[in-house]
This record gives structure tokens, C-alpha cells and sequence, in this order.
């Protein structure tokens, strides 16, 4: 930490307290990108699974080749090559691995890659291989099962059920599981004694997982099946409408498997009920990764994806390239999957890494001044349910020893944010100076920093003060002024009220003075704002002054307070157009005059003359007077005829006046005869027409 701060520090006078700005990223999310972190190259392309033991990988090709990758230095360690090319994916026992090619030779290789035994079954081998107790079981196309001496390979007794056995025997205890074509879930002991066969809905291909007293498994009809070992029922079953090839993973409480269709299901285990669903890029049929609480899937496609076995929310994502083909193994801390290059006929086994950053970005660039609010937001990759604190270093002295060469830095450590789940913290800096600002990220079991260096300047004090209201205004109208400060620490307010009394000019200057008439209307204190009601007329001038301990700073706004303009406006009881023949009133109101009298004018619009020359129109108005002066704020008009017209209407009073226009157009309303007539002629020419052709 010590480094990184002085690494700031260097950064700061390098540049001359000069940064650039930074866009603020979106909040951290959850989901972890995984990036290439090395690579194996080998012969050939992955057969389906990759197996894990300790420190080891193991892998066949379909050259023949078997392989055993050392997974910490990531080096081939050991290749053993079989006479077919055609082979199995290998299985793993406590000494030994094993496959088997399509003419049914067993191979057992020893850990070191030499060849312990190797002994052709007979039939047809379609399922893995399982090692228990110095003990191989593996099943047949023709329905054999059988159990192998571990150590030579010695036949010690075969089962035969009524169809092909394809998924692989599991044990559990002294008892042998495994399901068959002919639809029954077998359960056998290390004798061959028939336990048990539990007939279900179709034929059983899947692998099984044992998980305490249950066995889950699918059907080929489309079912999901647990089985109750204890009970020896089904204790549920669930419709996927899919085949279920892999082997399930379950935690607790939830089992996970994938269909082929490429739906990743998980389920109660104790009622079967769906937890959540999802759709995986593509089909698969390779086997999942659980990795404590998320769970980790690879389909034909160029995409693994990981799971949070909970809430089923994607936590992780890696895009290859090119098609990944093989089942994802967990090697911490790594993933590990493969792809393969058609054109150079080699494989790359990739060891893909959790990418673990932090980034803190603040909403402004420094430098900043006093009193503005900083934003820092952190972006976190690769960190599960992260917590997040800030911290606040600021500069306190810098010594330079010229005969050392040697820069001497104090700082104050300040822990402002503690940590939380919160991953953005707001600053208001009130003091100018040098600061590094640093956030760590932890989780359960990454840990990560970022820290950015950023200057506070002092602000220039200013004062500045704005009114409710726009001037002019008009007497008994509530005015608020307000005032804010800013680069003052706890600044008190004053206001002031200045009234202009007389402005002189003179010529010989070309010159205006003026007198004013100053009031303290509001002393100093924490209050930023003062109301004003004004009662006379006239011009006037509110300042404000703000002042701390240091520095006092002033602003000072005009206003005009005059009487209120006289006005009218009149408003038709009926909007227009208008019919004839209707009566309609017009009410006028006037304002800023004492006791108006109004009079009613009507003109009517005669002629209208265009001009080409000048594009422009003239208008011809026959005017009269429609009521006389009076007190009476409204007249009633009945129009004779139709056209257009314009009622205007003067309000006099205290030797003013205002005056207001009104345009408004009347229609003529058909009689009841010519209705009659129009539908006459429509009658007529829908039922004529038509018999005249």
C-alpha cells in the first residue's frame, strides 16, 4: 500500500495536478469473466470426458492415445498408446486407469502410463468402467454385466439382465446399481444376488448419481426418476421431454442435470418440485462441474457457463474462439476445457482463470474545488457477493533530503467508508489539498485494490442571490431572495434593501450619479433566504453579503416596482364558429383600473383585396358601435347573417384605458326544407342509378 500511495504521489507532481476525466462505470455485477491463462497441446481430439486425480488430468484421443497432463506445471507428464484408435474415454481407479477400444480389450495402465493387463470381454462394451473394493464392473450391448479382478483382470462373475446395459454400474456400500434397456433399475450384490429390479416408464441410458439413500436418473421416457434405495420405490418423477445422458450433481437440497435438448434443470430433491430452469447455448452431452455452490456447463457450442446453484443466475461466462469439446474440470484456480483445430489436427487443453480487477472511477476529474460533491464508483471483476471499503489518504508534508536522494511523505489515513455491500461512497471535500482515495474488495476468497490520486483546490468565495420572481413586479406581490455561498466555511448572511431616491446627469461628463436610501432588512446569520412584500413603487436594489471568520464576498440584484398595466379581456360564452341566429354573450374584465367602463364594438369584415406585387393583403372593416359606455361588463349579440367579424371592447377608467379584440366567424344553418331536399337527392341516387346501369 505504502508504494502505491507514493507511486501516487509521484504521479500527482509528474503531471502538475493535471487528470483526465473518466467516464463512471456501471455498478459491479456478478458475473465473472474467465480469461486464458495456458494451454496444453496434444494429438489428436478429446473422446467426450476429462478426469481429474490430485494433481493429474487424463484424457484419451482418437489417435489411440491416452494422456496423463501434470495440471500445476501444465506439461504432458505421460502418453500411452493403445493398437486401436478407436477407444474409450479413460476411467479412473485408486491405482490404475482404465479403456477400452471398439473390439471390446479392456486396458488397465498403471498411474506412471505402463500397461498393467489388458483382456478382450466378451460382447460388446457400452458403458464406463467402476472400480470398488479390488473389484471392475462394466456392462455389455448384450446385457451382461460384468465383475473383474482389479489386479489381472480375471472374470469373478457376469449378471445378465434382459437388455443392453448402457449406463455405468455405480456401488454403494456392498451394492451394485446399474439401469438396463429392458427398463429396470437393478440393484445386485457383490455376489451377483439379485436384490432387486424396479421396473419404470423406459429404458434407462443415463448415468446414475447415489446421493445418501436416493439414486437420480432419467429415463428414455422423458422422465427425471428418484429412486428410494431404502423404500425400493420411486419416490418422484418429473417430466423434462428429453433425454438425460450425463451424470446429475446435486448439493443439500438440490440435484442438477442436463438435458440433451440443452435445458439445465434443478430440483428439490425432496419433492422433485423445479427450483429454476435454464436453456445452455446447445445441446451437450457432456458432464457437469459443481464447484461448491455454482455448478459449471459446456455444450457444442463455443461457450461455458456457470451457474449459481441457488437463484440459477449465470456467474461466470467464457467465450472461446473456437467449438469447446469436452466437459469442464474444476482445477483450482482454474477451469479447464478443450478445443480442437481441425486444419492442424491438434487439441489445446485451456486452463481459463477467474479474472480478479477493481477499478475506481470518481464522477468528476480532478482537480475539484471545495464544496463539490465527488461521486466514486468501483467496478469489481471476478469477486462473488463483494464487500467494499474506501479509504481517504491525505497529504500532510513532503521532505526532500537532497544528500539521501530521499523523498520523505506523511500522510493521514482516514477509513471513510466501512465495509459493506455498498460499492460507491460520496465525498464533499471541504479542505484544499493533495489526497489518494483507495478502495479494497474482498469476498470470500479474492482480494483486490484500486486506488486514484486527486488534488482539492480552494474555490473562489462568492456569493450570489436570485428572486422568486422576474422584474418588474407589482406592489403587495410576496418576493423571495435567495442567497448561496460558496468557498465560505459557515457563512453568515446579511441583506440589505436600497431604494433609488434620485439620479442626476451630467453633460460636461456625460455621467450619471445616484442616490440611494440603504436598509439592513435582515441581519447576519445561518438564514440564506429573506421575503419582501413590497409597498411603494419605485426602483430598488437587494444585496446580500456573505462572510466567515476570513473572507467577506457580496452580490446585489435591480428590481423595478411599478403599478400594474391596465388591461381587459373578453371571453365568449360560446366558442366559434358560431350558427346565426344564436344568441351570445361577451364578458370583458379589466384590471389595473379603478371603476372601468366598458363599451362593445362589432365590425364586420367587407372586403379583402390581394396585392401580387407586395404579396400582401388588405382587409376592409365596417365598424359600430354595439353598447355605449357603461359600468355593464357584458353584452348579448344574436347574429343575422353569416361571416366574420371582430368584437372589441374598451375599459376606461382613472384617465387610462385598455382595449381587447375578439376575431370570431358566424355560419349559416341550413333550414329544415333543404335538409329534407339533400336527402331526397342521396335516396335517389342510391336506389336509380343502380336499375339504369
Amino acid at each position: 500500500m505504502r508504494n502505491k500511495i507514493l507511486l501516487c504521489l509521484t504521479f500527482l507532481f509528474c503531471s502538475c495536478f493535471f487528470f483526465k476525466s473518466r467516464p463512471v462505470p456501471y455498478p459491479s455485477g456478478v458475473l465473472f469473466p474467465l480469461v486464458k491463462d495456458g494451454e496444453v497441446l496434444y494429438r489428436g481430439r478429446i473422446i467426450d470426458v476429462v478426469q481429474k486425480r490430485a494433481n493429474y488430468l487424463y484424457f484419451s484421443t482418437d489417435r489411440g492415445l491416452v494422456y496423463s497432463v501434470n495440471g500445476k506445471q501444465r506439461t504432458i507428464r505421460w502418453f500411452f498408446r493403445t493398437k486401436q484408435e478407436s477407444i474409450s474415454s479413460p476411467y479412473l481407479g485408486r491405482k490404475s486407469v482404465y479403456v477400452f477400444d471398439d473390439q471390446a480389450t479392456l486396458y488397465c495402465i498403471d498411474l506412471n502410463g505402463q500397461l498393467s493387463w489388458k483382456k478382450k470381454i466378451e460382447g460388446k462394451i457400452t458403458t464406463g468402467i467402476n472400480e470398488s473394493q479390488g473389484r471392475i464392473y462394466l456392462g455389455t450391448e448384450e446385457g451382461n454385466l460384468f465383475c473383474l479382478d482389479q489386479n489381472e483382470g480375471e472374470e469373478l462373475w457376469r449378471f445378465r439382465a434382459e437388455g443392453a446395459i448402457r449406463s455405468t454400474p455405480v456401488l454403494t456400500g456392498e451394492t451394485v446399481i446399474f439401469g438396463c434397456d429392458d427398463r429396470r433399475l437393478y440393484l445386485l450384490g457383490q455376489g451377483k444376488e439379485m436384490i432387486g429390479a424396479y421396473e419404470v416408464g423406459d429404458q434407462i441410458q443415463s448415468e446414475l448419481l447415489v446421493d445418501g439413500r436416493s439414486v437420480y436418473f432419467g429415463a428414455k421416457d422423458g422422465f427425471f426418476y428418484c429412486f428410494d434405495l431404502k423404500r425400493k420405490r420411486v419416490r418422484w418423477k418429473v417430466k423434462t421431454g428429453c433425454l438425460v445422458l450425463t451424470s446429475p450433481v446435486a448439493d443439500k437440497k438440490r440435484v442438477v442435470f442436463l438435458c440433451w435438448s440443452g435445458i439445465l434443470y434443478c430440483l428439490n430433491k425432496r419433492n422433485g418440485n423445479i427450483v429454476w430452469w435454464d436453456a445452455v447455448p446447445s445441446r451437450s452431452f457432456y458432464s457437469l462441474e459443481r464447484i461448491e455452490d455454482r455448478v459449471i456447463v459446456t455444450s457444442l457450442s463455443s461457450l461455458l457457463v456457470s451457474y449459481d446453484i441457488q437463484t440459477g443466475e449465470k456467474i461466470g461466462e467464457f467465450e472461446s474462439d473456437q467449438l469447446i469439446q469436452s466437459n469442464p474440470v474444476w482445477f483450482e484456480p482454474y477451469v479447464v476445457v478443450n478445443h480442437f483445430d481441425f486444419q492442424a489436427g491438434t487439441g489445446h487443453l485451456l486452463f481459463l482463470k477467474k479474472e480478479v480487477k477493481v477499478e475506481l472511477e470518481p464522477s468528476l476529474a480532478s482537480p475539484q474545488k471545495t464544496g463539490e460533491e465527488i461521486w466514486l464508483v468501483t467496478k469489481a471483476t471476478g469477486f462473488f457477493r463483494a464487500n467494499f471499503e474506501f479509504i481517504r489518504y491525505q497529504l500532510l508534508e513532503v521532505d526532500f533530503i537532497p544528500s539521501l536522494f530521499f523523498l520523505s511523505i506523511r500522510w493521514e489515513k482516514e477509513i471513510v467508508q466501512k465495509k459493506s455491500e455498498q460499492n460507491a461512497w460520496q465525498w464533499l471535500p471541504e479542505d484544499p489539498g493533495v489526497y489518494a482515495v483507495a478502495v479494497e474488495v474482498v469476498d470470500e476468497k479474492e482480494r483486490a485494490e484500486d486506488m486514484i490520486p486527486y488534488m482539492i483546490e480552494r474555490e473562489k468565495p462568492r456569493v450570489s442571490v436570485k428572486a422568486s420572481k422576474e422584474s418588474p413586479q407589482n406592489p403587495q406581490q410576496e418576493i423571495i431572495f435567495d442567497a448561496k455561498a460558496r468557498g465560505l466555511k459557515l457563512p453568515q448572511y446579511i441583506f440589505y434593501l436600497n431604494r433609488l431616491i434620485k439620479a442626476d446627469f451630467h453633460p460636461d461628463t456625460l455621467s450619471l450619479s445616484y442616490l440611494w436610501e440603504r436598509e439592513v432588512v435582515q441581519e447576519a446569520s445561518e438564514v440564506i433566504s429573506w421575503t419582501w412584500t413590497p409597498e411603494n413603487l419605485g426602483v430598488y436594489m437587494i444585496e446580500v453579503t456573505a462572510s466567515d471568520e476570513k473572507e467577506e464576498v457580496e452580490d446585489r440584484i435591480g428590481f423595478l416596482i411599478e403599478k400594474e398595466k391596465p388591461k381587459v379581456t373578453i371571453t365568449p360564452s360560446e366558442e366559434s364558429p358560431h350558427e346565426i341566429r344564436k344568441k351570445i354573450t361577451f364578458e370583458a374584465r379589466a384590471t389595473g383600473l379603478e371603476k372601468p367602463e366598458y363599451s362593445f364594438y362589432l365590425s364586420r369584415l367587407v372586403k379583402v383585396d390581394f396585392h401580387p406585387a407586395v404579396l400582401r393583403f388588405t382587409t376592409f372593416w365596417e365598424k359600430r358601435e354595439v353598447q355605449q359606455e357603461s359600468e355593464k361588463n357584458s353584452w348579448e349579440w344574436r347574429p343575422s347573417r353569416p361571416g366574420i367579424y371582430m368584437v372589441t371592447v374598451k375599459a376606461t377608467g382613472d384617465e387610462t384605458e385598455a382595449e381587447s379584440d375578439l376575431g370570431y366567424r358566424v355560419l349559416m344553418r341550413p333550414d329544415r326544407r333543404t335538409i329534407n331536399l339533400i336527402f331526397f337527392l342521396i335516396e335517389f341516387v342510391r336506389i336509380f342509378i343502380p336499375i339504369m346501369g
